[in-house]
């Protein structure tokens, strides 16, 4: 039997972690939550460079229209810690932690959020640098 694609494709569901990626997602801003899909799933579907150009997008249009974000979950947390420390790819790691504290932190002043935003933008370029993927 073939990969479920509708359900659990298997580039949301391939991390070390065993963390699907809807887990992580859900109750995050619409932005947020794109940024934080294509960054997960970058190196798993075969688009790399698309999803890392459009982790990068999300990320420059949550920076512009932020939303708020809401309390996480303890065992949301959880999840991410669990998602972060299997995570091997270490650009992908320091985007990841930066979208968590923007995720977590809903209580966040202005500029601490656009410094997160910022450093997960330039973790996510050095993604894009270190894979050699170009513009996507």
């Amino acid at each position: 039997m073939g990969a479920d694609m509708i359900d659990h494709p298997p580039h949301y569901t391939s991390h070390p972690s065993g963390v699907e990626v809807i887990e992580l997602t859900r109750g995050l801003p619409f932005s947020l939550g794109n940024a934080l899909k294509y960054l997960c799933r970058w190196s798993h579907k075969g688009q790399a460079a698309a999803d890392v150009g459009k982790a990068l997008w999300y990320i420059s249009d949550y920076s512009k229209h932020p939303a708020r974000t809401h309390p996480m979950p303890d065992a949301t947390k959880r999840l991410w810690g669990r998602y972060m420390a299997a995570e091997q790819h270490r650009h992908t790691r320091e985007a990841l932690a930066c979208i968590y504290h923007v995720a977590t932190a809903y209580d966040l002043s202005d500029a601490f959020r656009q410094r997160m935003l910022d450093e997960a933008a330039t973790a996510i370029e050095a993604i894009r640098e270190a894979e050699g993927l170009g513009n996507g």
